[in-house]
């Protein structure tokens, strides 16, 4: 800054609010006015919109109004002013600084398979690698570590022993792997994933089937816990997740096979009083509250309590189920006598009425209601895992699945089958067909017709293939009926000579109590992987075993696992936000970013002389993405706030103290996460120093902050100023 550089100064509107007409002396708090001083009316000097036919040597001024506290020995009403008068020949350039890019982006790396083949993780025998993650940045900082920075390892080791693809493959030591990662605690017990995704990457990977896939509601809310709640209480068979905050949405995310209903809000009610509802309220009268218990057979019987005498219109409501008595609510205008009772009893015999409250006010209530739809989300790729657990009958032969299923409302429980049964649907009038069990061919031969084929076949092979496998065969109609283990290879049926032919399906026999005992099977998803634009929540719907249940653990079913899977691990950084409201943003720190990713991996972690040390180079690593902050957020534009208060009032801003700031009106008007512009009106005016001789070409920069999306009135009043002095305007998002 040169010796006769001015400061510049800061005007911060809120919401992007202006003024183009009437006078200058009523500015509302964070609306911005350019006035003529030539000009004045009842309201003050002239406020400008048009500078086409204005003078060129009238002076003019940026407002900014504040907030009207009154006028007392500390404060002031007066609107904050530009520190020098202007014509619109000062005014020699407008520019601004816009955020271009929306959001964060994070660190993205992916070690291994990245589409490539050859970059793939691939051991040999005796092969054992480490794969180091290094974390660092703020949030590694919070934690407590020096240098604000963590090296995490693991080891992937193949068998000394066995064939590869056959006794063990890739596939499994790199999921072990990931596991591994995502078991990891930081410092204070603080899961690795809650700064980095750690996703496994199988070439193999099955899409979501089903239309099942992500569902993303933004609404405008804090993102509290409360707010949360209030979403999740409208979704009782789903599991909504709090995805992202930012200043314009809270996200919520549901995996769902379908789009879930809207979510609602309204219905605010208030005590009505004695004066009449506001608009758009409607009143709910008031009265004596009963409640009414009558035997009804799980059947609501609202409409037969409804009709009590005196019953306030469509008051009655059923509450609750007791075995086979129901229990109603109902609001009638006056206490109901004796004989109002007994003949309500006459007709319900098994009826009881007890009073509830008397005198309850009337209400005012908001029936207006505002609907929040869900959008569709990412499809994505995902594995599962199947878990079991054994638990005792509670009488021998009783299943326990319907308790079990309402302890885990998130997951889909059944009872474990050990069989299933695969039926062969004969088709044809003549030749063979070829039937494969368990990868032992035998033929089927046409004879008179379907049924007698079929009979034939299972007279023919029924006991040979019981006694090498194990399996039952019989015949239903024109139907081959084959009951094998859960999990083994279901037949074939493949057309050899004629037209005879089979249609296979397979379906799971239904599970059954062995020694008072019944096994339980559920499936959880553990790796989910989107091609997605906001990848921050899939590991938020992934899950190891379910917790344990009377004093039983899951246990995780054998799998099968493809040789030629080729594979890789991702490790996505997440975002990490501190931002405080008014009340908080000076008692804890304002961040916004995401960890800081390092990772390589191959190294030799053991010596062994006798089988393989190791890979003959590091494993690949391709980066998909790296971090960039975001641009231009209020959180860190808080200092042109305070430099504005010291320029334009000569006051600091009363950090810490909540009363002051509401005292003297200087709580902040910039939002922590959103992105603003910088709009800037340069002038040069000539100023007299030194003497009065010497004549110095003041200049000095006007900032206007904006709000993205609040921006257009700003950019409109700075371009007309533009015009007006005749150079070119600006277009905060325009190529």
């Amino acid at each position: 800054m040169g010796l006769f550089k001015a400061y510049d100064t800061h005007f911060v509107t809120l919401d992007g609010n202006t003024k183009t007409s009437g006078g200058g002396s009523n500015l509302a708090n964070g609306q911005v006015a350019v006035v003529n001083l030539n000009q004045s009316g009842k309201n003050g000097a002239g406020i400008v919109g048009d500078f086409n036919n204005v003078s060129k040597r009238d002076k003019f001024q940026l407002r900014m109004g504040k907030p009207d506290l009154g006028v007392s020995r500390s404060l002031d009403n007066k609107a904050f002013t530009s520190p020098y008068n202007f014509s619109l020949s000062d005014v020699i350039d407008v520019r601004v600084d816009a955020p271009k890019q929306k959001d964060i982006t994070v660190d993205d790396f992916i070690i291994g398979y990245s589409g490539k083949t050859g970059s793939e993780i691939s051991l040999e025998n005796g092969d054992n690698i480490i794969v180091q993650l290094n974390l660092s940045g703020t949030p590694i900082g919070f934690l407590g570590y020096q240098d604000q920075s963590i090296t995490v390892q693991v080891q992937l080791e193949a068998p000394n022993k066995g064939v590869k693809g056959v006794d063990w493959t890739d596939q499994e030591i790199v999921e072990k792997a990931v596991e591994q990662f995502k078991r990891e605690n930081l410092m204070g017990t603080s899961p690795l994933t809650n700064y980095v995704d750690v996703i496994t990457v199988n070439s193999e990977a099955e899409a979501l089937g089903g239309g099942t896939q992500f569902y993303n509601l933004n609404i405008k809310n804090e993102g509290t816990y409360s707010d949360h709640g209030r979403v999740q209480a409208q979704y009782a068979d789903l599991v909504i997740e709090q995805t992202d905050i930012t200043a314009d949405f809270t996200t919520y995310t549901v995996v769902a096979d379908v789009s879930p209903a809207a979510y609602v809000t309204g219905g605010f009610s208030l005590l009505k009083g004695c004066e009449v509802c506001p608009a758009g309220y409607d009143t709910i009268e008031g009265g004596i509250v009963y409640q009414v218990s009558l035997e009804d057979d799980g059947t609501d019987e609202s409409a037969t309590v409804q009709a009590i005498p005196g019953a306030v219109l469509a008051s009655a409501s059923r509450n609750g189920q007791h075995y086979g008595v129901g229990f109603y609510s109902v609001v009638v205008d006056d206490e109901l006598t004796e004989a109002e009772k007994e003949t309500f009893f006459t007709a319900n015999p098994t009826a009881v009425i007890e009073l509830v409250a008397e005198d309850v006010a009337d209400l005012c209530a908001d029936t207006a209601t505002e609907s929040f739809a869900w959008t569709a989300g990412e499809e994505c790729t995902v594995e599962t895992e199947d878990y079991e657990i054994t638990l005792a009958d509670t009488e021998c032969g009783d299943s326990r699945l319907a308790e079990l299923q309402k302890h885990y409302q998130d997951l889909v429980i059944a009872i474990k089958s050990d069989e299933s049964e695969s039926t062969i649907a004969l088709s044809g009038t003549n030749g063979t067909a070829t039937i494969t069990v368990a990868g032992t061919a035998y033929t089927a031969t046409f004879a008179t017709d379907l049924a007698t084929t079929a009979a034939n076949f299972a007279a023919e092979n029924a006991a040979a293939i019981a006694a090498t496998e194990g399996y039952s065969v019989t015949a239903s109609g024109s139907n081959i009926i084959v009951t094998t283990p859960s999990g083994s290879t279901a037949p074939t049926a493949v057309n050899a000579s004629g037209d005879l032919a089979g249609a296979v399906t397979t379906v799971a026999l239904a599970g059954e109590s062995r020694q008072c005992q019944t096994t339980y099977v559920t499936t959880v998803n553990t790796n989910i992987a989107c091609d997605e634009c906001d990848p921050a929540f899939t590991d938020l719907f992934t899950s190891e075993a379910p917790r344990n249940y009377d004093y039983s653990s899951w246990t995780k079913q054998d799998k099968t696992y493809s040789p030629t899977a080729k594979m890789g691990i991702r490790f996505r950084g997440k975002k990490f936000v501190l931002s405080g409201s008014e009340a908080y943003m000076d008692d804890m720190p304002t961040v916004y970013t995401s960890v800081l990713i390092g990772v390589v991996g191959g190294y030799t972690w053991a010596v062994n002389e006798n089988f393989n040390t190791g890979l003959d180079e590091l494993l690949q690593v391709k980066i998909l993405g790296r971090y960039t902050p975001p641009q231009n957020l209020g959180m860190d534009l808080r200092v042109y706030e305070d430099m504005g208060l010291k320029w334009f009032g000569g006051t600091d801003k009363h950090t810490g103290n909540n009363y002051a700031k509401y005292v003297f009106g200087d709580e902040t008007r910039f939002d922590g996460t959103r992105q603003y512009c910088d709009y800037v009106i340069t002038t040069e005016t000539k100023r007299v120093t030194g003497g009065v001789t010497q004549i110095t070409n003041q200049r000095i920069d006007n900032h206007i902050w904006v709000a993205v999306g609040k921006h257009t009135q700003v950019e409109a009043l700075v371009n007309a100023i533009a015009a007006g002095a005749g150079i070119p305007g600006v277009s905060a998002f325009g190529e």
